[in-house]
């Protein structure tokens, strides 16, 4: 089986040639599909494909396609064994001094190691020349401390020298910041609507809170602190209250948000601008501020980074 370490992807049929694979089909009384597409010449691939290769291999006499199924094989486990090399050499927090010691072939490996592990799979994404970037600020010894690197992930270093990564909440209509610098103001026109907060979002390590029997020292309820992990690389919506809207509340089990609203004596005029904001992808709502927060994301004793939410009227 080929697996490609970067997109996570299963290519079990990669080794074998299309001849090989169409005759295998018809042995087994398949019907092979021809995607017409591949014909286009239009597009690169194709164009080297049907045009470029077969030119080589007439005038080299050269099996073009056996030797890059070859030399991919070869680079495939070098890269392996990079990235084994890399992810044992990427502790929990990195520091700038690690990477300087690092040879190059490990430091942008072990930078992306990291990024991989804070902010996950966008992280994969980012291509070879930005890491390099990245690399060459930090070898001349330039001071980086907030870099975008594409994908909505941004790198970030503090002044200890910690180098950290970030990943913007994706809301609607691609509105978007995560950055401890910058905040989520969510603007009237997001939702057609304006929001009676602004919404400040912050990623922090651990050791950069106050804690209270394992968990944040609470800040009140307009400000409230969740392990990343469940946040699915903050993949955030802010809306406001819909019809039907639950809250699996902290320790307090599921309420409905609008008998929630009634509790905390806000208005039904009110209600329409109050921001709700939702895990994109399971649409669990995480946190209704000065209203409760969810169970979702509790920060543990293993939680190393964590998000503080923030609302604070304009």
């Amino acid at each position: 089986e080929e697996v490609s370490p970067l997109r996570n992807l299963l290519r079990p049929l990669l080794p074998f040639s299309r001849s090989e694979l169409e005759n295998y089909g018809y042995s087994q009384g398949f019907t092979w599909i021809q995607d017409e597409s591949n014909q286009d010449i239009t597009r690169r691939r194709n164009f080297l494909r049907h045009k470029v290769i077969p030119l080589i291999e007439a005038e080299t006499g050269l099996d073009c396609k056996s030797q890059f199924s070859n030399f991919v094989g070869r680079t495939k486990l070098d890269e392996q064994y990079l990235e084994e090399l890399a992810s044992s050499a990427c502790p929990e927090v990195l520091e700038r001094q690690i990477v300087l010691e690092a040879h190059p072939s490990l430091a942008w490996r072990i930078l992306r190691v990291s990024a991989v592990r804070q902010v996950g799979s966008e992280a994969k994404k980012i291509g070879y020349q930005r890491w390099q970037k990245l690399i060459a600020d930090i070898f001349e010894g330039r001071k980086v401390r907030d870099l975008d690197l594409g994908f909505g992930v941004r790198f970030v270093e503090s002044e200890s020298g910690v180098l950290g990564f970030e990943v913007r909440s994706s809301l609607k209509e691609d509105v978007s910041g995560l950055l401890d610098t910058r905040t989520i103001k969510v603007p009237g026109d997001l939702l057609n609507c304006g929001f009676s907060f602004n919404l400040y979002f912050r990623v922090l390590f651990r050791h950069q809170l106050e804690f209270e029997s394992n968990v944040p020292k609470s800040l009140g309820q307009f400000c409230e602190f969740f392990d990343s992990r469940s946040l699915n690389n903050f993949s955030l919506t802010v809306r406001t209250i819909e019809k039907g809207d639950k809250l699996r509340v902290w320790k307090r089990g599921t309420r409905k948000l609008g008998k929630l609203f009634q509790e905390k004596g806000i208005s039904s005029e009110m209600r329409r601008n109050w921001p709700v904001v939702v895990e994109s992808n399971t649409q669990e709502i995480c946190w209704v501020p000065g209203v409760a927060r969810s169970e979702l994301g509790a920060v543990t004793e293993s939680s190393e980074r964590i998000v503080c939410f923030q609302a604070k009227q304009p």
